[in-house]
């Protein structure tokens, strides 16, 4: 007698507790975890994790900034799994933390000249095969064979994508290339009007014959 009276103790305690931990309200809201729940689903802070043989899904509230989190990458697609959709957002940031990398190299040093190489590139026009929106970018195979590190392959659909933030860099370098060139040129130009306007004076001067450096040589003749 003493066992059934514990068993039936324990299981209305079970009972009380599933019950005070999920509530239905009058309007068939539903609550976990929150007596009075305030949207059609209202979950106390904790993590949510929906299964998968290959990779979990997170949504964590529990931090001070709530997160879904991935033991991978996260893919935004369209309710019938065929495209991707578009995400809008007022700001976005990358992590770009000096303290988080390593092997930091100057691009100039390791490219050579970035010039050339965008030259390989071609900001193009085009429609997505589904829309009719013009739109403009580039092409992931093309930049691909100049910046490989730009682009990665999907493992599901086997499509390229590219990170058009991480072509920034390139962009900034280049920028910076060509205005060193622009730079010599003047300086050249400079002294040869110089040299022109003391020849036309007769004044007595030393011709000075101004060199390029070799790269900015090379770069001019292309």
């Amino acid at each position: 007698m003493k066992k059934v009276l514990l068993v039936s103790c324990l299981m209305c305690f079970y009972v009380e507790l599933l019950f005070s931990q999920i509530t239905v309200g009058p309007t068939g809201t539903v609550g976990i975890g929150v007596s009075n729940p305030l949207s059609n689903l209202h979950v106390k802070a904790g993590i949510a994790r929906f299964e998968s043989a290959v990779n979990p899904l997170y949504l964590a509230t529990h931090s001070s900034d709530p997160r879904i989190a991935s033991s991978n990458k996260i893919v935004f697609y369209n309710l019938s799994n065929t495209d991707y959709i578009d995400i809008q957002v007022r700001n976005l940031y990358e992590l770009s933390d000096t303290t988080n990398k390593k092997n930091i190299q100057n691009l100039t040093r390791r490219e050579g000249s970035l010039i050339n190489k965008l030259k390989q590139i071609n900001g193009v026009s085009y429609e997505w095969k589904n829309s009719s929106v013009k739109q403009v970018g580039f092409l992931a195979q093309e930049v691909e064979k100049v910046f490989p590190e730009l682009v990665v392959t999907n493992d599901s659909t086997g499509g390229k994508m590219m990170s058009y933030s991480h072509m920034m860099p390139y962009l900034l370098e280049a920028i910076k290339e060509q205005q060193q060139i622009i730079d010599n040129l003047t300086l050249k130009l400079n002294r040869l009007t110089e040299i022109k306007s003391a020849k036309k004076s007769g004044s007595m001067f030393r011709k000075e014959e101004v060199v390029l450096p070799n790269e900015d040589q090379e770069n001019i003749g292309k």
